[in-house]
């Protein structure tokens, strides 16, 4: 199965996938082995749990080496980007955190090679921008019903990070440098909650 995810996604990104990913496919080969239910609706985990596991696992899965556009860091703030920016910027999905209790993508920076949770995602599971799409190029005209259908959104909660900021290595110089700003300062006006050995009066 896992060859069979690495083939497929290498012949439909030439340019993205290649062997060094052998791992990530074996690992989400044996995901796909372990959640997909049987002729009785019974997946391996449930055997082996002794329960039953939620459907949203299988709606959840993608397909592997998919290219995803993960949400530029300033529109996960709120905030809002020039008219002609791109709002996005492309990795590869390569499967699920096992640090998260939720379904949280993995994605591989095409641009640094580091593979980190992402929580604002769209997929291309059939690697439609990937053929002719460059960052210089318009964007397809499905571009819409891709976004659509195929979002991917989680919202930050206990067991997610605490802070709204994408990792240092999916940005630039100077986004890492008004992150580091906007951390000191949320460090200065975060309340500090101090326990006092005196006895109330």
């Amino acid at each position: 199965m896992s060859r069979a995810l690495l083939l497929h996604s290498s012949f439909k990104w030439k340019d993205g996938i290649d062997s060094s990913l052998w791992p990530m496919a074996v690992d989400y080969a044996v995901y796909i082995y372990n959640n997909l239910p049987n002729t009785d609706g019974i997946s391996p985990n449930d055997l082996f749990t002794g329960t039953n596991s939620s459907p949203q696992k299988l709606k959840d899965m993608h397909v592997w080496g998919c290219p995803v556009y993960v949400l530029d860091p300033t529109l996960q703030q709120g905030k809002k980007l020039p008219r002609w920016q791109p709002k996005s910027r492309k990795g590869i999905f390569v499967g699920f955190s096992q640090s998260h209790s939720s379904n949280v993508p993995l994605v591989l920076n095409i641009t640094t090679g580091h593979i980190s949770p992402q929580y604002h995602i769209v997929f291309d599971d059939e690697f439609n921008t990937v053929a002719s799409h460059t960052e210089n190029d318009d964007p397809p005209t499905f571009w819409e019903e891709l976004y659509l259908e195929s979002s991917h959104r989680i919202e930050l909660g206990a067991d997610n990070p605490s802070n709204h900021f994408l990792s240092d290595h999916w940005l630039t110089p100077d986004e890492r440098e008004e992150k580091r700003r906007k951390q000191v300062r949320l460090d200065k006006i975060r309340p500090t909650f101090t326990h006092s050995n005196t006895p109330p009066f």
